[in-house]
């Protein structure tokens, strides 16, 4: 079931409930849970930015467009993204029709009442470059192919917002131990005990400027700057720093 509310997309289907809403220019927030209600808190995102998307609903699904970008939302509750040339940039991997019974978003009962939770997404584009995430202890600068924590260590700092040479970007905003696969099939974000799957998705179009990214980490504020000209350099020349690199990570694009 899909219904409108405002400036809100949501989908129903048993007993899982999916949010989409523009957090900003040329960004959505996409939300999901098994539980009776949405928690109130936004964790890494800063406080709701005004934003005014256009909603259609057809008899395929639903379409929220907002600004560059444009998220699409079918019957069956699959999440494809699209940027404003109709290229689409993400796109949920979902088999759950079929005999895998693989979920794009799963939930999994673990004892005490939450969900282990699993977001997968199809790799489009067998050269796409990944970066962001913090800064790791690895030399690749491209994190395509790799497996990497989601936690916080003495030499380990782990933010989990990646840019994509496909120019959008992507914030887990599930502060907690996890994990991150950017695998060359399918990437996935991987959470071991909650009960809201949040993800925000923007579309800068261009990576070529600094962001302040603010994460919330329980009683903990940071606050990074992280400097994209090295990442800048991997996609104006794919053939050079595209798969090793130095040990500068970056945390996200602005436009």
């Amino acid at each position: 079931m899909i219904l409108t509310r405002d400036n809100l997309l949501i989908y129903r289907y048993r007993n899982e409930t999916v949010h989409v809403e523009p957090w900003g220019a040329n960004a959505v927030r996409v939300r999901a849970t098994k539980n009776p209600a949405f928690p109130e808190n936004d964790w890494a995102l800063a406080s709701r930015p005004s934003a005014q998307a256009e909603i259609t609903v057809s008899p395929e699904g639903a379409v929220l467009t907002n600004g560059k970008i444009r998220l699409s939302l079918s019957n069956n509750g699959k999440i494809t993204v699209y940027n404003q040339k109709d290229e689409r940039i993400l796109e949920e991997d979902t088999r759950k029709f079929c005999a895998l019974k693989i979920e794009a978003r799963e939930f999994r009962p673990i004892p005490g009442g939450d969900y282990h939770l699993t977001a997968r997404f199809q790799s489009l584009d067998p050269n796409e470059r990944v970066y962001g995430m913090g800064q790791y202890q690895q030399p690749y600068l491209n994190l395509k192919g790799t497996d990497l924590e989601l936690a916080h260590r003495n030499s380990q700092a782990s933010v989990p917002f990646m840019i994509s040479s496909l120019g959008y970007g992507l914030l887990w905003n599930n502060p907690a131990v996890g994990r991150a696969v950017f695998g060359k099939n399918v990437t996935s974000f991987l959470h071991p005990g909650a009960g809201l799957l949040d993800c925000g998705r923007r579309y800068p179009g261009r990576i070529d400027r600094g962001l302040r990214v603010r994460c919330r980490h329980r009683a903990h504020d940071a606050r990074i700057w992280a400097g994209l000209l090295a990442v800048q350099a991997a996609l104006s020349n794919p053939g050079g720093a595209s798969a090793r690199g130095p040990g500068i990570q970056a945390a996200g694009p602005s436009h």
